[in-house]
């Protein structure tokens, strides 16, 4: 690998590692809002609360999506928004909506 591509290679690992990293510290910072009693999960009310206000989401879309992504506890973990939300990258990380 002449010098060059070895260093295209290296600029675009850092440019997809920085990306990923921005969008993850956005859903940190996302989950850390929705968080209102900061006790590192999010309840549906919490969920519902931010979904509604800051997301423009109905009060039956917020419950909806709470519910899809929570799992049987009902409670949201960190991992669990981490887990479904980065599949919609075509709008706002944080919201999962175009």
């Amino acid at each position: 690998m002449t010098y060059l591509k070895h260093a295209r290679l290296i600029a675009a690992l850092t440019l997809t590692l920085a990306c990923g990293t921005a969008i993850a510290e956005t859903m940190t910072e996302t989950f850390a809002t929705m968080d209102a009693n900061t006790d590192g999960l999010v309840s549906e009310a919490e969920f519902v609360t931010y979904a509604t206000t800051q997301e423009g989401y109905t009060l039956d879309e917020a419950s909806a999506k709470f519910a899809s992504m929570a799992g049987n506890d009902g409670v949201l973990s960190l991992a669990e928004f981490e887990a479904v939300l980065p599949d919609d990258t075509s709008g706002d990380p944080a919201s999962g909506r175009s």
